[in-house]
């Protein structure tokens, strides 16, 4: 053990010092669906159940159509444990004929192969799946639960010589168990510490990325339709971000960010909004205040309690209010008095 250690969202980590290690994680099963638990109203379930039959899983990028796919294979399991044989039997089928349209070279979609950088990729892509290597274990892990799905039905239809060998390598894609496999690394993104897999987050695109939220950037949006408040275009104080931050990030795991850590964050977002154009500049409590926020001066002092409070809060005039009151035309005339029968 060394005297060395560091913060992190999970707390002060020590670093021990050595040629080699070993980690193990308790492997603690995974159920395939909830059990039932029988407090629901079985009919509301059933007729909710039988209106997705009225849907299809149509072609779509990996991510998005990997999404519809997950929510067919849930939909298996409720219809099995609510005995609706012909609407779990319907969402087999969409399942099956998705996934086989993937797993096969030419359809709308499709994996494809890259020798590179030793990757496989669904298409059409997105989030950066395709030139990050990024999210893979979010757009092939909708696929695999859905062919684990199938195949607690139809174990044939997930057998080595059918449709079994490409699911194993959209397994290898996202999380290889092999450290001698010749296609694919290992492990992928996953971190064996933290015992989840990491995607790109914000590191190199606070303009945003899909749908990934923005950062940086809406310099002049503010007066648009659908204006971009980021931190550079709309935030008037840096007192603002620094608060924000500190009290409520990183998501998950709230104020376990240093204050140095706060600090760096939102000097890398003052960046990225070309606040400030200094790579080497380092934000601190002593040049907080010499940062001037682009968006400083656009708010107005909210003056309502002395130019609408005293005129909204006078005593309401409730007679004699008016000279005088004539009658200028009929209802009737204006064709605003209902019919008599009512229409």
């Amino acid at each position: 053990m060394t005297d060395y250690s560091y913060v992190s969202p999970r707390g002060e980590m020590k670093v021990i010092k050595g040629n080699t290690f070993t980690t193990s994680l308790k492997f603690q099963g995974v159920l395939p669906a909830l059990p039932n638990q029988g407090d629901y109203n079985p009919d509301v379930l059933s007729n909710l159940i039988s209106d997705v039959t009225k849907e299809s899983l149509n072609a779509g990028p990996s991510y998005e159509n990997g999404k519809s796919m997950a929510r067919f294979a849930n939909l298996v399991h409720l219809a099995d444990q609510m005995s609706l044989s012909s609407e779990r039997d319907y969402f087999l089928t969409e399942l099956k004929t998705r996934l086989e349209d993937w797993f096969t070279v030419g359809g709308e979609q499709e994996y494809s192969y890259n020798s590179d950088w030793d990757v496989l990729t669904g298409y059409p892509s997105g989030y950066g799946a395709d030139n990050q290597i990024n999210d893979h274990h979010f757009h092939m892990s909708y696929a695999i639960v859905s062919a684990a799905t199938i195949a607690q039905y139809d174990p044939e239809w997930a057998s080595e010589e059918e449709w079994g060998g490409m699911v194993n390598m959209l397994i290898r894609d996202a999380n290889n168990w092999d450290r001698e496999d010749e296609l694919f690394p290992f492990l992928r993104s996953f971190d064996i510490y933290a015992g989840h897999s990491w995607a790109a987050g914000h590191g190199d695109f606070a303009e945003g990325l899909d749908r990934w939220p923005e950062l940086a950037g809406g310099e002049g949006t503010l007066a648009d339709e659908d204006p971009l408040k980021t931190v550079g275009s709309y935030w008037p104080y840096l007192s603002t971000a620094w608060d924000y931050i500190h009290r409520s990030m990183p998501y998950g795991y709230a104020q376990s960010l240093s204050d140095d850590d706060v600090y760096a964050m939102l000097a890398y977002i003052l960046y990225s909004n070309d606040i400030i154009d200094d790579e080497e500049f380092v934000l601190s409590n002593e040049n907080f205040l010499d940062v001037e926020m682009p968006n400083a001066n656009g708010f107005i002092i909210d003056d309502r309690d002395s130019t609408e409070y005293p005129f909204f809060s006078a005593n309401p005039c409730m007679e004699d209010c008016k000279l005088s009151v004539e009658v200028t035309m009929r209802a009737r005339v204006l064709d605003v008095t209902p019919e008599d029968d009512g229409s």
